[in-house]
């Protein structure tokens, strides 16, 4: 997996790109389960982007990086409401 602190950036350029904001409106760590955890700031909602989506964003393949892109986009319009913790 690529450091949290190099996704976050190429993400956070995607999403700004996309719909505009904030640099600092994403939060991005990785997670065990290979994918990596995105939070969007302003509400608290999270998504997964699973590395090989990132991969494919990362390709040297253009027809594959587009794909990667899409479905990166694609998780940005599903961000989900944060997990309620309580037990």
């Amino acid at each position: 997996m690529r450091p949290a602190k190099e996704v976050k950036h190429l993400l956070i350029n995607l999403y700004n790109r996309e719909f505009g904001g904030d640099p600092d409106a994403l939060e991005v760590w990785d997670s065990p389960d290979h994918t990596y955890m995105v939070m969007r700031k302003e509400d608290g909602w999270m998504m997964r982007i699973g590395v090989g989506d990132l991969d494919s964003f990362l390709s040297d393949d253009k027809k594959e990086r587009e794909t990667g892109k899409k479905s990166i986009i694609k998780a940005f319009y599903s961000f989900k409401e944060p997990i309620d913790d309580q037990s």
